[in-house]
């Protein structure tokens, strides 16, 4: 039997070998934000991809531990402990009640058990995710939800103890069930905590958002301390009404109570900009659509978006742009290199 045939059932054998390939590539020492880009959008180009990804990961978890052990589980002065038909603790006590010599070897014996147990028994995380231009409210075991938003991927760990969940890419928004547990959040700046309420995070390329909605939350560790505290979020926390986004590394905060029946437009369908910058326009409107846009000129007027635009209508939207002077060329379907109409007109 093959380690394929011990884990999975019905996954064909070349999309686990390319899950296995990037598993080894993702655990290397030279892996690139590159390769994390790539992996990315394969994991999100076949559902059954990321159902290998899901169940070759212990696996490797499995074999990485075990290959790290060996050659102490080799040892021989711990192999007899197995083999041994009889060991009484009596037999080696000595006049102080201790154990010297067997002690030691059993101790680190059952702690090798124990570890390898939890590896082999570890209930594996959810993993959940939306393609382009696809939104999915996610209901989970202790009735919270997670609506996500276009292009996200999330992992879920529910536990006795914890409700354990990493937001991978993309942007969400949480409602959170009224449970003795916590609830965290992992993002690529700080680990949201929480117990019972609704709050909002993107975290994309060029901008990282919260925003709450009810009760409050507490990021930790913070984005940076002294960021939180110029804003008056006492202890790292960020309570009703309150968020911040970072942009560039600069933050902006928000300051406006949010009303909790207007939550971020993209959940009714449409982009709601006011003087939006043409860069943040042009990488949020192609997150929802297929191909993209992409600013092929340094010498692009310096235009800011407003207005009222759906989903995916990328007609529209490039009527919005040729109205600011920029020219939308297909150069594939679906995809389009904007450029100045004024460069164009003088043949550069």
């Amino acid at each position: 039997m093959t380690i394929y045939e011990w884990v999975v059932d019905n996954i064909p054998d070349d999309k686990l070998d390319e899950a296995a390939l990037w598993i080894a590539r993702l655990d290397s020492e030279e892996v690139t934000k590159k390769n994390h880009r790539d992996f990315a959008k394969w994991l999100q180009s076949d559902p059954i991809n990321a159902k290998a990804y899901e169940e070759l990961t212990p696996v490797w978890a499995r074999l990485s531990t075990l290959s790290e052990l060996k050659d102490l589980v080799d040892h021989e002065d711990i192999i007899p402990l197995f083999q041994a038909k009889t060991l009484t603790i009596e037999s080696t006590i000595g006049a102080r009640g201790s154990a010297p010599g067997w002690s030691i070897k059993a101790t680190l014996c059952f702690l090798i058990i124990g570890f390898l147990a939890l590896i082999f028994f570890e209930p594996k995380p959810d993993v959940y995710f939306t393609v382009k231009g696809e939104q999915k409210t996610i209901t989970l075991s202790d009735q919270s939800t997670v609506t996500l938003n276009t292009d996200s991927l999330i992992e879920v760990r529910m536990t006795d103890d914890i409700r354990q969940l990493t937001l991978l890419k993309g942007e969400a928004i949480f409602d959170v069930s009224n449970d003795a547990r916590p609830f965290n959040v992992n993002t690529s700046f700080g680990s949201i905590h929480s117990t019972h309420t609704t709050f909002h995070i993107a975290d994309l390329p060029s901008s990282k958002k919260i925003q709450v909605y009810s009760g409050q939350i507490e990021v930790i560790p913070p984005v940076a301390k002294a960021i939180l505290s110029e804003y008056d979020y006492k202890a790292n926390h960020v309570i009703e009404g309150k968020g911040f986004e970072l942009v560039a590394g600069q933050v902006y905060p928000e300051q406006q109570k949010p009303n909790l029946n207007t939550k971020p437009t993209w959940t009714k369908g449409v982009l709601v900009w006011k003087q939006v910058p043409l860069s943040l326009a042009v990488e949020e409107f192609s997150r929802y659509v297929e191909g993209g846009f992409l600013i092929a000129s340094t010498n692009l007027p310096n235009v800011y978006l407003s207005g009222t635009i759906e989903i995916g209508d990328a007609k529209t939207f490039i009527d919005m742009l040729q109205k600011q002077g920029i020219q939308a060329n297909e150069y594939r379907p679906g995809r389009y290199i904007l450029r100045s109409k004024k460069i164009q007109s003088n043949g550069e």
